[in-house]
């Protein structure tokens, strides 16, 4: 199982050819925390042993250890090979390791190891089409005379020189080109043989030539008579289907080596339902077993994939479900939602909480009759539904979802959906017609719904069927061969890599098809190569232009050169795609890294500057404001989402000695700005009653305490959600807040000389004058509107209204930390620029 103890034993059992142990130790230390050094315990039929009790380990889930050996004046004077990590236990809480003498595998299997304790090639990989690299154990005798062959099925392929790099690296220049097609093995007197990997040549135009596939057929392709297999393996020596019958018995299926480096079956009958894996041979004496990554549908816990059919997975009238209409993507409004949260407060009135089915149900209400879950959301009035991910991830237990919690961004599989959230995780069916009918449900009530996908990592490198099918290829790593890791996580997809970038591309084209999803949030977004997202782009315009594409563009450590990152600085590059607008969230309420960095509304009108390039939708507005975004569409506003401390105990944090009914007007005055701003609004669910997850920032597995949506709080809060409610209709109402070009923004929108600490905008879209002024101070503001012409009043203090208000005493007087809003018909050119 994978680390999730509080206390736990690694055991290292270690064995060197040479017997020569002095000054050796072991490093080992819990993932982002300080090491130890761990002396040798004792002996074993294997080698010396090293055992480390860990504990305090809450939320730690990979421990990291490496080999290395000091001297009296030096430490780390030598190292066995680079940094390893321990990512799973047993249930006793013990892991054990075995490591060889200059072999770079981490072993988890004592027979494996001790037959691998051996003077044998550890790993040979071909870096040129006349290169290879081999590493030997034990250490090669560079004066001795060893005859070297490079050998394939056929013939031998003429070796022309042997050079000894180091004690246990060779060098082996070939007479001719290899074919990467073929498999080969590398025999040197005295050593066991070895495959021969191209590993080093998976950027190399030769690879990618031959050994990449343009099929749509990854994947288990069901008929009701065949189902066809196609699996990308092309560093593999052979691949097998593993079929899994219910009374425990499996039936092993040789596969074919096909085209493009696939290996290809078709198997007669009616497989739907079967239960399959691959297994995979990268070496002769060892193979692995892995859940095929294109598989449409798991069961619990991910332990199978299943073979589906197409139409048994259709709710009743999904052929008919068409999505809200959205005519410009300026018109959006997102709220994003957990699938957990939505439903799991104990008053939510949901039968099914928690769960893809408890969002559907309808009319629900907390005991004392007020609307909860998608009665609730639906009634707001926001267009599209953001979904945290909802594809397979590993850190909720789907047997007993109950006792477990988590956002979801920790990705297996990226075809199939969670089980955690379906009423019966066993049944593979169960998932996709229940969150289809969710979606179905989502659209009948005029919402779009979004997913939150992330192919910017995987919850763990070398427990994931990509790294177990082709070791190497899908994750980014260092020159000196360690992976990257930018996104924190402990490994950095390559998305820049062909077949990633088909995998990510087959993903979301897959959802947008299968499932009628209306668009796609990608997490850490800059982690991904610029060239990959507008392919995603493309592939989606020819689906369907009006589904959304944006993300989190932030400039991450990963291994990528900085002009190819998709992030917000090359927005220009990307011009369909948007961008989650961080420098806006900041103005609003100060650096989310600071804990206690003030912004516009809590901080006495500071940063009113760049609250106003964020009110004119980020785009070059003026020589002196002139924001990252080349159009409105591509920004995305917000004020607080699921990351960070929610914008109330924020306010709580940088504004503990204000009354709370200041602090509650600062929290409407953000989300007022964030929802009459141009571009596109996002509001985290339960902003619009002032959410609070008790100061937690970080709450991605605090659990439904924290998380659960408190619609008591909600209807404590009805005055607010009203408030939020009425900007909403507001911004359907009036396009002039929801202008779609960035043209149209410079000759509408003009700015009003204010006074500091205040905003003060015009807008005249030749339909209608707004007048939109903004208060962070703590004094009331007089607002002299520009002309004599009759306004009408819609944002006054804390309420907002389509209708007119009435019973406002003094229209031109604006309450302090508060928003005003008047509208007249236009004169066509009055306030144009």
């Amino acid at each position: 199982m994978f680390i999730s103890l509080s206390s736990m034993r690694v055991h290292v059992h270690y064995f060197r050819f040479d017997q020569q142990y002095e000054g050796w130790d072991v490093w080992v230390w819990p993932m982002h925390r300080e090491g130890m050094a761990v002396q040798w315990t004792g002996n074993d039929a294997f080698g010396r042993t090293a055992v480390c009790a860990l504990h305090g380990l809450e939320g730690i889930t990979k421990i990291g250890f490496v080999l290395r050996r000091n001297t009296v004046t030096e430490q780390w004077v030598e190292r066995e090979y680079g940094d390893r990590f321990i990512e799973t236990v047993d249930a006793h809480g013990d892991a054990h390791v075995w490591i060889v003498q200059g072999d770079p595998h981490m072993y988890t299997d004592a027979q494996l190891a001790m037959a691998r304790a051996r003077a044998r090639i550890a790993h040979a990989s071909l870096v040129l089409p006349q290169r290879i690299i081999a590493h030997v154990t034990p250490p090669f005798d560079v004066h001795a005379v060893h005859a070297v062959a490079v050998r394939d099925a056929a013939r031998d392929v003429p070796v022309h020189a042997v050079f000894a790099e180091n004690a246990t690296t060779l060098r082996i220049e070939l007479g001719e080109n290899i074919d990467i097609t073929r498999t080969h093995t590398l025999h040197i007197d005295g050593y066991a043989s070895g495959p021969i990997s191209v590993q080093g040549m998976f950027d190399h135009p030769t690879f990618l030539s031959t050994m990449t596939y343009d099929g749509d057929d990854l994947g288990a392709v069901y008929t009701p008579t065949s189902t066809s297999f196609r699996v990308w393996a092309p560093t593999a020596m052979r691949v097998a289907v593993l079929l899994y019958a219910l009374d425990g018995t499996h039936t092993r299926i040789p596969m074919l080596r096909s085209i493009g480096g696939t290996h290809h079956i078709v198997i007669a009958g009616d497989l739907d339902g079967q239960q399959y894996r691959y297994t995979v041979w990268h070496e002769e004496d060892a193979s692995i077993d892995v859940v095929d990554p294109y598989t449409r549908a798991l069961v619990a816990n991910g332990e199978w994939g299943v073979v589906i059919a197409p139409e048994r997975s259709h709710p009743h009238g999904w052929d008919a479900d068409r999505a809200p209409r959205l005519d410009a993507p300026t018109d959006a409004i997102i709220y994003e939602l957990h699938v957990r949260d939505a439903t799991m407060h104990p008053y939510s009135g949901c039968v099914h909480r928690g769960t893809y089915v408890g969002l559907t149900e309808q009319q629900t209400t907390t005991p004392s009759g007020t609307p909860t879950a998608l009665s609730y959301i639906a009634q707001l009035g926001v267009t599209h539904i953001q979904l945290l991910p909802v594809h397979d991830f590993v850190s909720v237990d789907e047997t007993n979802a109950a006792a477990h919690y988590n956002w979801g961004y920790d990705p297996a599989f990226y075809f199939a959906p969670e089980g955690s959230y379906s009423t019966d995780a066993s049944c593979p069916y169960a998932r996709i017609l229940e969150l289809k009918t969710l979606i179905m449900t989502l659209h009948a009530h005029g919402l779009r719904v979004v997913i939150d996908v992330v192919y910017n990592h995987l919850f763990s490198c070398l427990r994931s069927a990509l790294h177990g099918l082709v070791p190497g290829y899908y994750f980014r790593t260092w020159e000196n061969g360690t992976f990257s890791d930018g996104t924190g996580c402990g490994n950095d997809t390559a998305s820049e890599r062909k077949m990633m970038r088909k995998l990510i591309i087959d993903s979301v084209t897959y959802w947008a098809q299968t499932y009628h999803i209306d668009g796609f949030r990608f997490d850490l977004m800059g982690n991904h190569d610029i060239e990959t997202m507008n392919e995603v782009r493309a592939r989606i315009d020819a689906i369907d232009p009006s589904i959304l594409i944006y993300g989190e563009g932030w400039n991450l450590p990963t291994a990528l050169a900085t002009h190819k990152k998709a992030i917000i600085a090359h927005t220009e590059a990307m011009p369909r795609i948007g961008q989650f607008n961080d420098q806006l969230r900041d103005a609003l309420r100060g650096n989310v890294f600071s804990t206690h960095d003030r912004g516009f509304v809590n901080g006495q009108g500071r940063r009113a500057e760049d609250v106003l390039i964020g009110l004119v939708g980020s785009v070059r507005y003026s020589p002196h404001h002139c924001g990252w975004a080349t159009e409105p569409w591509q920004t995305i506003n917000y004020a607080e989402v699921h990351d960070n401390h929610t914008l109330w105990d924020r306010l709580c944090l940088t504004n503990s000695d204000e009354p709370e009914a200041y602090r509650k007007r600062m929290h409407r005055l953000a989300t007022a700005i964030v929802l009459t701003a141009q571009g596109i609004p996002l509001i985290h669910a339960g902003q619009e009653f002032f959410r609070t997850k008790y100061g937690d920032h970080n709450s991605y597995r605090s659990g439904d305490a924290i998380n659960a949506l408190d619609y008591v709080r909600a209807a404590r809060e009805e005055d607010t959600v009203a408030y939020v409610r009425g900007l909403i209709a507001l911004r359907k109402q009036f396009s002039a807040l929801r202008l779609p070009t960035a043209q149209h923004i410079r000759s509408y929108i003009r700015r009003v000389p204010s006074a500091p600490g205040t905003l003060q905008i015009a807008i005249d879209d030749g339909k209608h004058v707004l007048m939109l002024v903004y208060n962070a101070l703590r004094d009331p503001l007089f607002v002299p509107l520009p002309d004599d012409a009759p306004w009408s009043v819609h944002v006054h203090n804390d309420v907002s209204s389509v209708q007119p208000l009435e019973g406002v005493s003094d229209p031109h007087t604006l309450a302090p930390l508060c928003m005003g809003m008047w509208v007249r018909p236009s004169t066509c050119s009055t306030y144009s620029r």
